[in-house]
């Protein structure tokens, strides 16, 4: 018995398998958190824009000039403007 152990411990016959598994399952490891990474960015990017365009919008709305009367500032409006770009512009649910 004791020398059936020896030689299966002596064995390297499949090693060369094991290591190829476990570097695949590192590798998927590691792509998996460049696709996260990537989808972050371009989440983020998606949501700056949003931002951008919801203070521009609001801006535009709180500054409405109408030829040839210039129409006061209106907080609710250019609240309300930018809440409906926000609605335009959701990024990934």
């Amino acid at each position: 018995m004791k020398k059936k152990i020896s030689l299966l411990i002596r064995e390297e016959g499949g090693a060369i398998t094991v290591m190829a598994v476990i570097m695949m399952v590192a590798f998927l490891g590691i792509l998996a958190v460049v696709i996260d990474l990537g989808h972050l960015h371009t989440v983020q990017g998606e949501l700056r824009n949003a931002a951008d365009a919801c203070a521009l919008r609001g801006a535009r709305a709180f500054y409405a000039d109408v030829e040839p009367y210039v129409e006061p500032a209106d907080n609710l409006r250019a609240e309300s403007e930018s809440k409906a770009t926000v609605v335009m512009n959701y990024s990934d649910n």
